[in-house]
């Protein structure tokens, strides 16, 4: 089973701390602000996006926060009878 640990103080501090530990690997969880922070820093392998079909007349812009483009490469794609979708990217400059 996962171990699950919040994360209150630097995300880089946090992630180098939790690459020393022995595992297969980690996954953070977080909205968009998470993604974010991780682009800027160089820090994202890989980048997940699910999207819901749902139409809102209002709501907040996906990835309002970044001030720069990140161009990413499309790993794969999984669609799914309820019409979610799965997008799997990576940062296309490593």
């Amino acid at each position: 089973m996962a171990e699950f640990s919040p994360c209150y103080g630097s995300v880089a501090d946090e992630e180098a701390r939790l690459k020393r530990t022995p595992g297969d690997g980690l996954l953070w969880v977080g909205g968009s602000d998470l993604a974010v922070s991780f682009l800027e820093q160089g820090l994202m392998d890989e980048l997940r996006i699910i999207f819901t079909p749902i139409m809102l007349g209002a709501g907040k812009t996906v990835f309002d926060a970044m001030e720069k483009r990140y161009p990413l490469k499309l790993l794969s794609m999984k669609s799914f009878k309820s019409g979610n979708v799965v997008l799997t990217y990576e940062p296309a400059m490593r």
